[in-house]
C-alpha cells in the first residue's frame, strides 16, 4: 500500500483518461482559465502544438501536482499556482507537461499499462497452475505475486524515461520563450526536501513514477550550468497578473477572516484590495466589498472582472435586478466568456427575462457544448418561454452529459412528441445524433 501512496504522491505526470473517473473536485473561474491560456500560449507554440486545443482544467487541491490525461488535457492544482509568487516556477510545469503531450507520452503509457495488466495476468495464471499442481502454497503466492512486481517495476521504469524526457523538453521549450529554468529548479528542491522528510532517504528509485527529485534537480543544473537562461527576467506585468490570480484564489479559498486579518492585504495595490473585496463579500459584509469593488471599477473601467465579481455579490445577496448591469458590462467586454454569458442570464431568468436569457445561453452553448450546466439553464429558459420541445432536448444533452441514459431518453421521448425529427431542422439533427448516441431507434 506504501508503494502505491508514493507513487501517487508524486508531481506531474502524463495519465490515461481512465483516470478521470477518479473524480476530484475543479474550479471554473474565467480569469483564471485565461491567464493559463495566455501563460500557456508560448509554451504549446513553442513545441510546435496548436494552443487553442489544450484545454485547462483547475484542481482544488493544495498539492504541489499538475498531469496531463485523456488527450490534451491539462490538470493545474491550486497548490502549485499559490507556490511562488513568480510565475517562472508554473510556467516551467507547463513546459515540462507539454514535453509529456508533444511526446506522445500518454497514448504510449496506455499501451504500457495495458501490456503491464497482461503481465500481471500471467503471472496470475501460473499461480493457479502451481497450486493445481500441488506446488506448496508459498510458492503459488510467490508466483503469484511476481508477475505483478515484474510488470510494476517495468511500467515504473517506462514512466521515468517519460519524466527525463519531459523535462529535456521543457529546458529546451523555457529557453526558446525567455523563461527562466530556476522556477522549475525551485519546485524540485522543495519537492525532494519534502520527499525526504515524508518517506525518509532510503527510497528504492524504482518504486517512484518519477526520478527522485535530487536526481532531477542534479540532471538540470549540470546541463544549466553556467547558462544564461537561469537569470532571464520574468516580465514585470507577467509577475503583477500572477500576483492578481494569486490573490483571488486565496480570497476565494481561505477564510474570508484570514484574508482580512493578513499583513500582506493590508496594503492599497490592486491585488490587494481585490483580494480584500472577495473577502469581505464572503464575510457577508456586502457594505464593504462594494466599496472596495466600485473603486476598483472606478480606476478600472474596461476591466470585465471587477464587474463580474460585483454581478456575483449583488446576485449572491438577493440583489437580483441590481446584479444585470454589472454582469452585463462584464459580458460585453468579454462576449467570448461563457461563464460570464451564463452568469448574465441566469440573472436575466431570476427577473423573467427569458428572451434575453437564451440569446446569452445559446452563445454560451456555442463556446462549451459540453457544459451540462448550461445545457440545464437552457433547457430551464426554453421551457419557460413555451418551447417544450427544445427545452426536453436541452435536458437529455444535459443528462447525456452526466451519462445519465435512462433520463436522456426519456427526455428525448418527450421532445420527440413536440417537435418533427426529420424537418432536417437543426434541431432535428441534435436529437438524431442523441438517439444515435443512446441507441434508440427513429
Amino acid at each position: 500500500m506504501k508503494k502505491i501512496c508514493i507513487m501517487l504522491l508524486i508531481f506531474f505526470t502524463a495519465l490515461p483518461v481512465n483516470v478521470l473517473a477518479q473524480g476530484f473536485s475543479t474550479i471554473r473561474d474565467d480569469e483564471i482559465e485565461r491567464y493559463l491560456k495566455d501563460v500557456g500560449r508560448p509554451v504549446f507554440e513553442a513545441a510546435n502544438l496548436e494552443a487553442d486545443n489544450i484545454k485547462f482544467f483547475i484542481v482544488n487541491d493544495p498539492e504541489l501536482n499538475a498531469f496531463v490525461a485523456g488527450g490534451q488535457n491539462m490538470f493545474i492544482h491550486t497548490g502549485l499556482i499559490l507556490e511562488d509568487d513568480d510565475p517562472s516556477m508554473l510556467i516551467g510545469v507547463m513546459a515540462h507537461e507539454t514535453g509529456h503531450i508533444a511526446g506522445g507520452h500518454l497514448a504510449r503509457k496506455a499501451q504500457e499499462m495495458e501490456r503491464a495488466g497482461k503481465e500481471a495476468a500471467v503471472g496470475y495464471i501460473l499461480g493457479i497452475a502451481a497450486a493445481a499442481l500441488g506446488a506448496s502454497p508459498t510458492a503459488s503466492v510467490a508466483l503469484l505475486g511476481s508477475g505483478a512486481h515484474l510488470a510494476q517495476r517495468g511500467l515504473l521504469k517506462y514512466s521515468r524515461a517519460h519524466e527525463e524526457s519531459a523535462d529535456a523538453a521543457a529546458l529546451k521549450i523555457l529557453k526558446k520563450i525567455h523563461i527562466s529554468p530556476a522556477g522549475l529548479l525551485r519546485l524540485l528542491k522543495k519537492l525532494g526536501t519534502e520527499m525526504s522528510m515524508k518517506f525518509g532517504r532510503d527510497i528504492n528509485p524504482y518504486l517512484l513514477t518519477h526520478p527522485l527529485s535530487s536526481e532531477r534537480t542534479g540532471r538540470i543544473s549540470a546541463s544549466l550550468e553556467n547558462d544564461p537562461s537561469l537569470d532571464y527576467p520574468t516580465p514585470s506585468g507577467l509577475k503583477l497578473r500572477h500576483k492578481r490570480i494569486i490573490s483571488k484564489l486565496e480570497a476565494f479559498i481561505k477564510k474570508p477572516e484570514e484574508i482580512l486579518a493578513d499583513k500582506k492585504y493590508s496594503s492599497d495595490d490592486v491585488a490587494s484590495r481585490y483580494a480584500r473585496a472577495i473577502a469581505n463579500y464572503r464575510a457577508l459584509k456586502l457594505d464593504k466589498a462594494l466599496e472596495l469593488i466600485n473603486g476598483l471599477i472606478t480606476e478600472f473601467p474596461d476591466d470585465p472582472y471587477f464587474y463580474e465579481l460585483k454581478g456575483q455579490m449583488l446576485f449572491e445577496n438577493g440583489k437580483v435586478e441590481d446584479s444585470i448591469q454589472p454582469y452585463g458590462k462584464a459580458a460585453d467586454l468579454l462576449p467570448d466568456s461563457a461563464l460570464i454569458g451564463t452568469a448574465l442570464a441566469v440573472s436575466l431568468l431570476a427577473t423573467d427575462n427569458e428572451k434575453i436569457a437564451i440569446e446569452y445561453l445559446e452563445e454560451a452553448i456555442r463556446i462549451e457544448p459540453k457544459n451540462p450546466h448550461i445545457w440545464h439553464q437552457l433547457g430551464v429558459a426554453y421551457g419557460r418561454s413555451g418551447r417544450l420541445g427544445d427545452s426536453y432536448v436541452a435536458l437529455a444533452e444535459e443528462a447525456s452529459l452526466f451519462e445519465k441514459e435512462d433520463e436522456a431518453k426519456q427526455f428525448i421521448k418527450r421532445a420527440s412528441e413536440h417537435i418533427d425529427i426529420n424537418d432536417g431542422s437543426p434541431l432535428a439533427i441534435r436529437v438524431k445524433d442523441l438517439m444515435n448516441s443512446l441507441n434508440l431507434k427513429n
